[in-house]
C-alpha cells in the first residue's frame, strides 16, 4: 500500500454527489478519481483502476458500502486496500466488524468541496502515522 495517495475510487449512486466530489478531489486535491454509481460496478473495475483508496457511500441500491467491503475482503481476498465510508447518518452506527475489515474513516454528508479533500488527507495521514 503506497504512503502517498494518488488514485481514489469513488462509489456513490447520487450523480450530483459524484460530480461535486470528483471535481473537488481532482481540482483541489490533485487526485486521480474513478467514479462509479454502484458497488458491483466498482468491484468489477478494481483490477483496471488499482486505487490506493476506496471512498464509498454506505447506502446504495445495488450493493451497500458494507456489503461491498465484505465482498472485497472475504470473496475477493483484497485485505490491504483502505476504505472510507461516506454517510448521511451518524458514524456511531459503523459496526466494529467494519473497522476490522479495513474502514479507516467515515465522512459525513453533506460536505463542502474543500472539506472532503481535507478529511480524506487527514484520515489517510492518520492511517499511515
Amino acid at each position: 500500500m503506497p504512503k502517498s495517495l494518488k488514485r481514489i475510487m469513488h462509489v456513490d449512486d447520487d450523480v450530483i454527489i459524484q460530480k461535486i466530489t470528483r471535481k473537488a478531489l481532482e481540482e483541489i486535491g490533485g487526485f486521480e478519481v474513478s467514479t462509479y454509481g454502484g458497488g458491483k460496478e466498482a468491484l468489477d473495475s478494481l483490477e483496471l483502476v488499482q486505487p490506493h483508496l476506496i471512498l464509498i457511500d454506505m447506502v446504495m441500491p445495488d450493493m451497500e458500502g458494507p456489503q461491498a467491503l465484505h465482498k472485497l475482503r472475504e470473496e475477493m481476498g483484497i485485505l490491504d486496500l483502505p476504505v472510507i465510508f461516506v454517510t448521511g447518518k451518524d458514524a456511531e452506527h459503523i459496526e466494529l466488524d467494519d473497522v476490522t475489515l479495513g474502514v479507516i474513516g467515515v465522512i459525513k454528508k453533506p460536505y463542502k468541496p474543500q472539506e472532503i479533500v481535507d478529511r480524506i488527507r487527514e484520515i489517510w495521514d492518520n492511517h499511515h502515522a
